[in-house]
Parts: structure tokens; C-alpha cells; sequence
């Protein structure tokens, strides 16, 4: 299964597919290294995966965080607690904040 039909499954919305493209271009190796969130003293961490968690195992490239599969389930996790927040940029950016 692609990891867009993933994403819809699991979150039952395309509102979730246009966030991960958002945040990633539902690339799985996506990198952030959150070099201006860091120097701010918003974060510690870097970001990674097809949602962007922002998470100490980021720094490792062999990190599940870099399993499509497992960055969505995670992601669910999250809005299911949170709703888009962890998102916020994107999220306000597609209106969904």
C-alpha cells in the first residue's frame, strides 16, 4: 500500500495526506535539523520523517522515525490526542487550524 493510501486510511481524511505533503512531501527521509527553533530555545531536537516528528531519534537515520509506516501511526497518535497543533504551521497554512 503507498503511504498516501496509508495516511488516508488511517486518518479516514485527505486533510492528513495534504499535511504530510506539507510537512514533507511525504518524503520518509525528510530532514529537518530545526537550526532556528534550536538556536530560539523552542526545541532541542531536530525533525524527521513524512510528519516531521520533532524527536531526539531524528539524528539517527536508522530511527523507525524514518519508516513511513511508523511516522504515520505516530502521527495518529498525536492528532488523536492534539488534534493538527503539532503541525501548526501547516496546519494554519491549509487552514486546518
Amino acid at each position: 500500500m503507498s503511504v498516501k493510501d496509508y495516511i488516508i486510511e488511517v486518518f479516514g481524511t485527505e486533510n492528513a495526506v495534504k499535511l504530510a505533503i506539507c510537512e514533507s512531501g511525504l518524503k520518509p527521509y525528510a530532514y529537518n535539523p530545526e537550526v532556528y527553533a534550536k538556536s530560539m530555545g523552542i526545541t532541542e531536537y531536530s525533525s524527521c520523517g513524512v510528519f516531521q516528528h520533532n524527536d531526539s531519534r531524528c539524528e539517527d537515520k536508522a530511527s523507525e522515525l524514518y519508516d513511513p509506516y511508523y511516522s504515520v501511526d505516530l502521527a495518529k497518535e498525536k492528532y488523536d490526542k492534539r488534534g493538527w497543533n503539532p503541525w501548526t504551521n501547516c496546519a494554519k497554512r491549509l487552514g486546518l487550524l
